[in-house]
């Protein structure tokens, strides 16, 4: 009987973890406005330092469907103390895993473009259709630790 209910959750496990978290999916917006609004409450930045960051979010578009996640970033002019600045945009397409979840929060697996490299994201949910990520671990803005919020278009 033990050896049942031991092969009965792990099979909750496998079975909850193998698919997409419904909160998850549709369409998400960077939400330029929250963002920011947040970042000027919890961080300290110099004002012209701010404007300029201020201006690279409400652009990036995620997708999650089944277990592919698709980021869209549009080019986009930056004005920055130096003049304008064009952001190069792209379109990626990413398979990803749910690690897990809890009732504010999904964690996924996401491989990135070079098919080798991985990265664990964890996404928390304000409401259904508002969530957040910690943005301190990303590329260029590793060392920015901040959230940036977004919110369901479809």
């Amino acid at each position: 009987m033990r050896r049942i209910a031991e092969t009965f959750v792990l099979l909750i496990f496998v079975v909850s973890t193998a698919y997409a978290d419904a909160r998850l999916l549709g369409e998400w917006k960077s939400d330029r406005v929250t963002t920011v609004s947040f970042v000027k409450d919890h961080v300290k930045w110099p004002s012209d330092q701010l404007e300029v960051l201020s201006q690279m979010f409400g652009h990036l578009v995620l997708a999650f469907v089944d277990d592919t996640v698709s980021m869209r970033l549009p080019d986009h002019e930056v004005e920055t103390p130096e003049g304008p600045e064009t952001i190069q945009g792209f379109d990626e397409q990413h398979p990803y895993t749910v690690l897990g979840s809890d009732l504010n929060s999904v964690a996924i697996m996401v491989k990135m473009p070079n098919g080798v490299e991985e990265g664990i994201v964890l996404y928390h949910f304000e409401s259904d259709d508002q969530m957040w990520t910690y943005v301190g671990d990303m590329g260029a803005f590793s060392s920015i630790h901040i959230r940036e919020y977004f919110r369901r278009v479809k």
